[in-house]
This record gives structure tokens, C-alpha cells and sequence, in this order.
């Protein structure tokens, strides 16, 4: 060790310089309180980190026991009944009993809630609706028309039909809240034999002649997807009495003779034997397409389909 003020060598433990009398020992003392007072910071922070830890391991060791302890059983906390339940020890494994576990009611009150079939709804609309036709043309008919409820489909829904008897039929379908006019005053008389239809076959018929029976027609409709009744067939059935040579549709007397065969049957222009023809034809048990009832007797039942809707 030397002295920091005369640079002579001196002992290591030395606290003065023997040649200039410097005290050399300060910067040790220094260094010496310096550590000792590092040490003591470094104990007090051990001291408190071990504090900590028994502190926590405290609230551990409580949180353990707390949540060990027997809870008390409420309506959440019921066992699953979805698994079989034999019996449930409650003393020494000697002592046990048969324990039921008990359904918790459910406190909710579920409210049940009637739907109205979709049919049920288009019934009673659908009827309202034609009793508003029928008010309608009574207003302007002044109560010559007679009315009913057809089926020409094969659907929960009906058709109304009506018209003055002898002259014409109107029909009216109903479908998701509108009407349609299938038949819109069909004119029917002299010569025109009146409608009829195959309930639920879509299917519609009239049988007519002119000239005095020298000509008569099958026709048949339909009713489409746009809810008009269309043509069944892409051409007219029909009978003659004579050959048409010249396909003009009409008796030519100079050149086409009458009863030269019982008949002679056509698809539009097109010749078919009677064999042929027949396959045409739609049978079945056909009813009239006109009105039967008065408007009184028909806003009654409409008022009764309503009310059973």
C-alpha cells in the first residue's frame, strides 16, 4: 500500500503515513460502512421477501380450506338426475341410505302459444273476400246472378263461381291473400251447351254445335299457373257431319256433302278416326259450373266457413 500524498510505500494496515503523517485508512473505512451498510439493506429485503411469502401462502392455505368446507345445496347446485344415483354415503361406510334426489320445478312458466294453421287463415280471408264480390255484383246486377262454392282444384281452398243462369259464368280463385278471374263472364246459350267441370281434376268442359249440329265441339280447359283457364289441348276437338276438304271450318255446299258418313272427327285440322278421337276425351263424373244459390244463401255459408276458421 503506498499514501496517496507523499507516495511512500507503506503497510497494509496502516492508518497514517510515518513520512507526511496523511491518514491513508479513510477510503477503506468508507468502503468497509459501505458494505456493512449493504449488507444490512440486503437483510431487510430478505426479511420482507419472506414476509410476503408466508402472507401468501397464508391466503392460499385459507382459500383451500374455504373451498373444502360442505356447501349448502340450492337449486343450481342440484347433482345431474341425468346420471342413476344408488345411494349416497352420509356416515361411515356401515351407516348409508337410499336418497332420493327430488326434481327442482322449473320456476320459469313457459308460455304456450297457438298457431293458426296457414289453411285456416287463407279460409277465412279467402271468404271475405268473395262475400266483398258478391255485395259488389249484387250492387250492380241489381240480384240476378246465383252463386256457389266449387272445388276445381284439389286443394283446401274453393272456387266461386256465379253468373246469371242462361247467359254467363264468371269464376274467381283465391291464392295468398288475392283473387283471380279465371272466367271472366263466359258467355253460354243458344247453341252452347253450359260449363262443367271434374271437382279436384283442374279440369273444365262444354260440349256445343252450330250450324245447326253440322259441327260440334268437346272443348276443354284448365286452369294455369296465372289462375286463367286456358285450352286443355293445343287444338279443338270437334265432329262434322261432312268432310271439310278445304279446311275452311264451314260447310261448302257445291263441294262437301252432308251424311255421306255418320261422322267425321278432327283435332284441330287434323283427321282422326273415331278410335283416336275417344282418346281425347276426359271421362268422369262432370257437375255444372253455375250457380245455384242466391247471394243471401251464399254470404251465409261464406259467414259459416269464417266462423269455423
Amino acid at each position: 500500500m503506498y499514501c496517496r500524498k507523499c507516495g511512500k510505500k507503506l503497510e497494509d494496515k496502516s492508518r497514517y503515513c510515518e513520512y507526511c503523517g496523511a491518514k491513508v485508512n479513510d477510503e477503506i473505512e468508507q468502503m468497509d460502512a459501505s458494505a456493512k451498510a449493504g449488507a444490512g439493506t440486503n437483510r431487510r429485503w430478505i426479511r420482507i421477501v419472506m414476509v410476503l411469502c408466508v402472507i401468501i401462502c397464508a391466503i392460499i392455505g385459507i382459500g383451500i380450506f374455504v373451498f373444502a368446507l360442505p356447501k349448502k345445496r340450492t337449486p343450481d347446485a342440484v347433482a345431474d338426475t341425468s346420471q342413476p344415483v344408488d345411494r349416497v354415503a352420509t356416515g361411515n361406510s356401515e351407516e348409508r341410505m337410499d336418497t332420493e334426489i327430488e326434481e327442482i320445478p322449473d320456476t320459469e312458466t313457459e308460455t304456450e302459444t297457438t298457431e293458426i294453421p296457414t289453411e285456416d287463415l287463407d279460409l277465412e280471408e279467402c271468404a271475405q273476400m268473395y262475400m266483398d264480390i258478391v255485395r259488389q255484383q249484387e250492387e250492380s246486377s241489381g240480384g240476378d246472378c246465383q252463386y256457389d262454392l266449387v272445388y276445381i282444384n284439389d286443394d283446401e281452398i274453393p272456387e266461386l263461381v256465379m253468373g246469371p243462369l242462361g247467359y254467363w259464368t264468371s269464376l274467381y280463385t283465391y291464392d295468398s291473400g288475392k283473387i283471380y278471374t279465371s272466367m271472366d263472364e263466359w258467355a253460354y246459350g243458344a247453341g252452347s251447351g253450359c260449363y262443367y267441370y271434374l271437382p279436384e281434376r283442374n279440369v273444365i268442359y262444354r260440349y256445343s254445335g252450330v250450324g245447326a249440329g253440322v259441327i260440334n265441339y268437346d272443348e276443354y280447359w284448365r286452369v294455369d299457373d296465372n289462375y286463367e283457364a286456358c285450352p286443355y289441348y293445343e287444338e279443338t276437338l270437334s265432329i262434322w257431319s261432312f268432310r271439310d276438304q278445304n279446311n275452311d271450318g264451314q260447310l261448302d255446299y257445291e263441294t262437301e256433302a252432308v251424311g255421306e258418313s255418320s261422322a267425321y272427327y278432327y283435332y284441330g285440322t287434323t283427321e282422326l278416326t273415331k278410335e283416336q278421337y275417344e282418346e281425347y276425351i276426359i271421362d268422369g263424373d262432370y257437375q255444372e259450373l253455375i250457380g245455384t244459390k242466391s247471394a243471401a244463401d251464399i254470404l251465409e255459408e261464406l259467414e259459416l266457413l269464417c266462423a269455423n276458421h
